[in-house]
């Protein structure tokens, strides 16, 4: 196979080993737990997969809506089905009452046993009530995949309509535990509507519906895809035992010997996120704090740190919209600006101080970011012992990151045969969706 190469930012290209035949178009998406990404890759007659601009973008993932939105926006469908189903249970109630009466009256039961029986009818309809609930539960996750199902398809025809092409094919990175054989979902991490569904079933029943045709779909783990965007780029040596790290919503993983990729025989290899590790403040196991790797050093642990922080220093200076603009790249950006205004040599303005403040308290948070996830890095080195780390996910874009995350790994003072060689992902955001396309090509 070929190695894959970038030209530039805005005109990528790859090289596939495989028989191209004539040009064909692929819509890759990479569903994460809060956008889902894509853009159309074209596999050319002379084997070069060209990503053009032109043609890719991103939607947010649809997602359950917070208590708060739910009641400003009045009922929720919950307590709708809920209602329903009181309003049900009294009627029936009514009518059972009714009709045991009559059979009491026929059959000369006593009172006593009337109300006994009357007792357990209404056990009944309050457990038919509760069923009520959880099918109402199941509904919203049902609704929340119809949502998604439906904008990919409306994306697919968008770009079939708009670039004038036929897809040949629709590669797709997700979260989870995945059986990528059988395109089904066994978890899917953040995307909870998504647990358990067959996506090749799902996804390829509504193009066959809409477009009256159907279109081939794989489906492979994001962490899976992105090393194997190494894997094809040809960074990873033939017999180099190499892990993959991805930070995002949570931490996820892949593992690859021989470029070939380890699942597990539940497909859980590589699942790093629940590792058990002596993180947060306390520097040891700390069971009234999560104990997960996840759940110290992923991006969004990052976020909610930094957002606990500035809440406490800001107090009520510390705004909504401070709050929901908040993200990894928005807390770096915090940090770079209190380096420059902390060797600034004069007076501050009154919003230049506010940035100081917020960087200043940010500072405390990212160094205990970096110390946690340098302290899983060394568990994996320890554990796997290979002979690389790869790091992925929207927060290696930073410049300094792989110097600063190495610097975190020395400050643990680790012996030498427990410290990991790190690099990061060569393809930043594009690798799960470059992953994607390989996993499709190499199945077929």
């Amino acid at each position: 196979m070929a190695k894959l190469v970038v030209q530039n930012s805005s005109d990528k290209s790859v090289e596939w080993g495989g028989d191209a035949g004539g040009a064909r178009h692929y819509l890759a998406f990479d569903i994460g737990g809060t956008h889902v990404k894509y853009a159309l890759l074209t596999l050319a007659k002379d084997g070069v997969v060209h990503i053009s601009d032109d043609w890719r973008g991103s939607f947010d993932t649809p997602r359950r809506r917070s208590r708060q939105a739910e009641l400003q926006a009045g009922v929720s469908q919950s307590e709708s089905l809920q209602a329903g189903a009181q309003s049900g249970s009294l009627q029936a109630e009514s009518l059972q009452a009714e009709s045991l009466q009559a059979e009491l009256s026929q059959s000369g039961l006593s009172q006593s046993e009337s109300l006994q029986a009357g007792s357990l009818q209404a056990g009944s309809l309050q457990a038919g009530s509760q069923s009520g609930v959880s099918q109402a539960e199941l509904s919203q996750a049902e609704l929340l995949q119809a949502e998604l199902i439906g904008k990919m398809v409306d994306i697919v025809k968008s770009v079939e309509g708009g670039a004038g092409v036929r897809i040949s094919g629709i590669p797709v990175s997700a979260p989870g535990i995945i059986d990528s054989a059988e395109c089904v979902f066994l978890t899917s991490g953040a995307v909870t509507c998504l647990t358990g569904a067959n996506l090749c079933n799902v996804l390829g029943g509504k193009l066959l519906e809409e477009l009256g045709r159907s279109i081939p779909i794989s489906l492979e783990n994001d962490a899976n895809c992105a090393i194997l965007s190494e894997v094809w780029a040809g960074n990873l040596k033939d017999t180099e035992l190499t892990l993959f790290v991805t930070l995002g919503t949570g931490i996820g993983g892949a593992i690859v010997y021989g470029n070939t990729l380890h699942r597990g025989k539940n497909f859980y290899g590589g699942e790093f996120h629940d590792l058990h590790v002596p993180l947060g403040e306390s520097g040891s196991y700390n069971f009234a704090e999560p104990y997960g790797w996840g759940f110290h050093a992923s991006t969004i642990a990052l976020v909610e740190k930094a957002r606990l922080k500035l809440s406490d220093v800001l107090g009520r200076g510390f705004r909504d919209e401070d709050s929901q603009g908040l993200s990894g790249k928005s807390i770096f950006a915090m940090l770079d600006a209190y380096d420059v205004l902390d060797s600034f040599d004069g007076n501050l303005s009154d919003s230049d101080f506010r940035a100081y403040v917020s960087g200043r308290a940010i500072a405390s948070v990212v160094d205990r970011w970096y110390v946690d996830l340098a302290k899983g890095l060394i568990f994996l080195q320890e554990q796997f012992d290979p002979h690389r780390i790869v790091i992925g996910g929207g927060v290696v874009s930073r410049e300094r990151f792989l110097l600063e995350v190495r610097t975190a790994v020395r400050g643990e003072e680790p012996e030498k045969w427990q410290t990991p060689e790190v690099g990061i992902a060569t393809y930043g955001s594009d690798a799960q969706l470059l992953g994607a396309l390989y996993h499709f090509l190499a199945k077929r």
